[in-house]
């Protein structure tokens, strides 16, 4: 039989449905109640009463809804694989494994981002909150500003500085010296590091007070001081503050560098020899140079900040004063060329003392030279004269 023709299609006992073991055709359109199958084949471009445009859960709530822009997806969405070209989240997206992502505008990372080619900022910049760390940085950094900075070493050597009036705290500690240390192979087998870096040679500027952390364990019998020599002949401690025993909570050596600071300085163990290595303070310490400004006073006042040779041509009754001398515990000194054209009345600040209580005779129309030095930021100088030189 190819074709059967019939009003309605029953099953076998009452209310019962029809059993099509081997499935059905229908043509045209079909009106029933409920059609249940395993299958269902075919376009059904016709069916009416069913919403296309979501998927609801068994409760009858929509967990994915169509619309013009794609789909909104309600809950947690689980798949092996999801591409696109663009994405869109209102809300937090929580990622349990690794997220690759490429030209983004804006990343807000609350922990560790890696970026496996390196970071390239635009004209826009980078705003860091926080710390920064990076085996290697390159470029100018012309632009940099910042409220603190730190680094290891920039070439191997300290160079970087933090701005003007700030403390800048180096951590200490001991090790073994390699080949790498200036002095390996002299005095003590160990030598300090500094943040992590060998001895390095550091660069401090006036201004800022440096302090050498030594409470790391390792540093215990190698306290730290200052000497204007390697070998450590010649103690400097203008400035220098100690605190606790080395190797103890607490422990440090603290320098305050200003103009007069010798030039070059080495941190050194009071105890064992060449463990540490040279500082250069880029000072203008007058006592620590070869040769001065020749300084032509337009006043009568010494300003010792200007060098430590001055020249004076006085025509009449005088009053010196000096000023601006370094803090208590630096040497200084300098000489005054004193021409007299016309008096030979100098008034000096009482805290000049000469030899013997007596200040030398002047001889009007020459010249004069007067040395003054002084340990204790001025408090007193001591002074002496070679006089009466013709012109």
């Amino acid at each position: 039989m190819s074709t059967l023709r019939v009003t309605n299609l029953k099953g076998g006992s009452a209310g019962s449905a029809p059993n099509l073991p081997d499935g059905a055709v229908i043509t045209g359109v079909a009106t029933v109640g409920v059609l249940s199958a395993t299958t269902f084949y075919g376009s059904g471009a016709n069916l009416t009463g069913i919403d296309a445009t979501s998927i609801k859960h068994t409760d009858g709530s929509v967990r994915i809804q169509a619309n013009s822009d794609g789909a909104v997806v309600t809950g947690v969405l689980t798949a092996p694989t999801v591409s696109g070209t663009t994405g869109s989240f209102t809300g937090n997206v929580s990622v349990g494994g690794t997220l690759t992502y490429e030209d983004v505008t804006n990343v807000d990372s609350v922990g560790m981002v890696t970026a496996r080619t390196g970071i390239k900022v635009l004209a826009g910049g980078i705003n860091a909150v926080g710390v920064v760390t990076g085996t290697s940085f390159s470029g100018g950094g012309d632009n940099l500003t910042f409220t603190s900075l730190s680094a290891t070493s920039v070439g191997g050597y300290n160079q970087l500085s933090a701005p003007f009036g700030t403390t800048v705290t180096y951590t200490v500690k001991v090790a073994a010296k390699t080949a790498a240390h200036r002095y390996n192979g002299s005095g003590s087998s160990s030598g300090y590091t500094i943040d992590e870096v060998e001895s390095p040679y550091l660069t401090l500027t006036p201004g800022r007070t440096y302090k050498f952390d030594q409470a790391d364990g390792t540093n215990a019998s190698h306290p730290i001081k200052f000497y204007l020599n390697a070998d450590k002949t010649g103690l400097y401690e203008g400035g220098v503050t100690y605190n606790g025993t080395a190797g103890s909570a607490g422990a440090y050596t603290q320098i305050v560098v200003n103009d007069y600071t010798p030039t070059v300085l080495h941190y050194q163990c009071v105890n064992h020899g060449y463990m540490g290595n040279a500082v250069n303070t880029s000072s203008n310490s007058a006592m620590s140079a070869e040769s001065s400004n020749l300084t032509a006073m337009a006043a009568n006042s010494v300003d010792c900040r200007l060098g430590n040779y001055f020249t004076k041509t006085i025509t009449g009754a005088t009053t010196f004063t000096f000023d601006n001398p370094p803090a208590s515990g630096v040497a200084y000194g300098f000489t005054m060329e004193v021409t007299l054209n016309g008096s030979n009345a100098i008034t000096w600040p009482g805290t000049v003392k000469w030899n013997a209580d007596t200040a030398p005779t002047l001889t009007d129309g020459k010249t004069q030279l007067f040395m003054f030095v002084t340990n204790n930021g001025g408090t007193r100088w001591r002074g002496s004269a070679l006089v009466d030189y013709v012109n």
